[in-house]
């Protein structure tokens, strides 16, 4: 299982890649590869709508390797500073590059940093667009603010706080559990047919809900688009 974790902040180093690295770092620990794609040292190019049906066709160098990361992964951490309560401008350009085919039913985990005082705003953000894009935002997310951190003297940080630890624990199991799950059910195979799909969705109301979704909320088999490859 592969995990492609983004940090959205425009500085480096940053409270969300420190907190990002703990959550990688707990991950290895769980058996799961990652990576991580810091939006402060490797940019982006602006999206353009040009490519917003087939981002594989652009011909920028970046932003096809950005492609091809995402298309490997079994699951995505969004990672994010609180901005004007909200998620950085960085990590929208980053989702705007691509379409819902990339997330679709893909487990998602959010994790963001609001400085002085906890806030939820921006993970609570990234939920609704984790919802717009078909994805799977897993019920744990992880927020935290200056205190949780001890700063180091190269300018990174270190998690030292026990709750935050245990959360990001508890965050890392359940991120791995679902991304395992989805696998195993055949849900991140490439290029599912519209007959296929029908075939997965009515085995999956026999089985009951998957990883907290009910049969019922499953979307009619006509409007399952093709999966991205893997």
């Amino acid at each position: 299982m592969k995990v492609l974790l983004l940090s959205g902040s425009a500085r480096f180093p940053s409270h969300t890649r420190s907190l990002l690295d703990a959550v990688a770092a707990e991950l290895g620990r769980l058996g799961v590869n990652t990576v991580t794609w810091d939006l402060a040292s490797d940019p982006l190019p602006e999206a353009l709508a040009d490519f917003h049906r087939a981002p594989d066709a652009t011909d920028h160098p970046q932003t096809q390797r950005f492609v091809r990361e995402v298309m490997q992964a079994h699951a995505l951490v969004w990672g994010s500073p609180n901005y004007h309560n909200s998620y950085s401008a960085r990590l929208k350009n980053a989702l705007d590059t691509l379409n819902y085919e990339y997330f679709e039913q893909e487990p998602i985990g959010l994790v963001t940093h609001s400085g002085g005082i906890m806030s939820t705003q921006a993970a609570d953000h990234l939920r609704i667009v984790a919802r717009g894009l078909l994805g799977m935002a897993i019920p744990t997310q992880i927020v935290s603010c200056d205190s949780d951190f001890t700063p180091q003297a190269d300018g990174t940080y270190i998690v030292t706080a026990s709750a935050l630890q245990r959360r990001i624990g508890r965050f890392s199991a359940e991120l791995t559990h679902n991304g395992q799950t989805f696998i195993r059910r055949g849900l991140m195979t490439p290029y599912v047919t519209r007959g296929q799909a029908a075939d997965d969705m009515a085995l999956r109301a026999t089985r009951g809900p998957c990883c907290g979704i009910k049969p019922s909320m499953s979307r009619p088999p006509q409007l399952v688009p093709i999966r991205k490859s893997r």
